[in-house]
């Protein structure tokens, strides 16, 4: 195995826990574009004490790839975000990118990367657009789609950064960063910020540097069929979405409303289809009414978020309520 503690440029790194299967595709096809520029790349396994073989089977990558390729298991399940905290401290690189174990690079994200790179190396921080992969690929969409030829976009500061792209880098897989970003970041790791603790730690430590957003999609972030985090998208997407813009409003004057404008009027149906949610975990939801209800601007929405976390079934909500709201929201595409 690679020693971990040799410099290189850039890293990858894959935190992974239970999902053994897409790990192993994964890796075979990091490392076709790894071992093209070993001399500057490797990538990183940060396994979160899996119990369902990654060990053995990361073992046996190990001898496949002696060059280019580390494996680290945790002692025990340490959560998400101190598990992406780990493997950014324990490698040594200038460049770090966390890839989830179930997204996938283009065929091209190495090199196009290594150039970046070299062509900016003021950039702190590179956010990429991508693919959403709906229900294994069968249905698909670019997720911003209002592509210019210029395809680069450069900002001074990621205060200008955060206040512009708001939520999009909010996908762990978007983003490319210089290690000593997210060191600068680490001492405002904010742990209320539900979902979001890493994300916390990237937006406060790239205030401070240039970033940029790279148009042209470099990546798949998959979206199963049976989403483990259904259940928890109303407290990362108000809580903890809302908790950590209201953090940065110190630094960022009038980021938190700006972020409340947009998520709750131009992304309105989002809004109302992730409180929709809540009817799937109903006892959850009673428990955590005032940090979910502090970030809800309007009474009506209010209203329907104690509706659905108290009253209107999980069945009616999923075949009624939201079927209503998404026509709502094709009509307002087509007027």
């Amino acid at each position: 195995m690679e020693n971990i503690k040799d410099f290189k440029l850039l890293t990858i790194i894959i935190p992974s826990f239970n999902r053994c299967n897409q790990l192993i595709e994964n890796v075979n096809l990091v490392m076709s574009q790894v071992l093209r520029h070993t001399d500057q790349v490797r990538l990183y396994i940060s396994d979160n004490a899996s119990t369902d073989g990654t060990f053995n089977e990361m073992k046996k990558c190990q001898d496949k790839y002696p060059i280019g390729f580390s494996y680290y298991r945790q002692p025990e399940n340490i959560t998400a975000s101190p598990n992406f905290n780990h493997a950014v401290h324990a490698v040594n690189s200038e460049y770090v990118y966390i890839l989830g174990d179930d997204d996938y690079i283009v065929p091209t994200f190495v090199e196009t990367v290594l150039a970046l790179i070299k062509e900016y190396p003021d950039v702190g921080l590179f956010h990429f657009n991508y693919l959403l992969g709906f229900h294994e690929m069968k249905k698909s969409k670019v997720f911003q789609q209002n592509i210019t030829p210029a395809f680069r976009k450069l900002y001074p500061t990621g205060k200008e950064f955060v206040w512009e792209q708001l939520q999009r880098p909010s996908f762990v897989s978007s983003s490319l960063f210089k290690r000593q970003l997210w060191l600068d970041g680490v001492p405002y790791m904010k742990e209320d910020c539900s979902g979001y603790v890493w994300f916390s730690i990237l937006l406060h430590g790239c205030l401070k540097y240039k970033c940029m957003y790279y148009e042209a999609p470099m990546l798949v972030q998959n979206f199963p069929t049976n989403c483990p985090y259904f259940v928890n998208w109303a407290l990362y997407y108000i809580n903890g979405l809302g908790n950590l813009f209201h953090y940065l409003d110190e630094y960022i004057p009038g980021v938190y409303e700006h972020w409340r404008d947009y998520q709750q009027k131009e992304a309105k149906i989002d809004f109302l289809i992730a409180i929709s949610t809540v009817s799937h975990a109903k006892n959850k939801y009673k428990e955590r009414h005032d940090m979910i209800l502090k970030h809800i601007r309007s009474r009506k929405d209010r209203f329907f978020y104690y509706l659905c976390s108290n009253y209107i079934p999980a069945l009616l909500c999923e075949k009624l309520i939201v079927p209503m709201i998404k026509i709502l929201k094709l009509k307002t595409i087509l007027h």
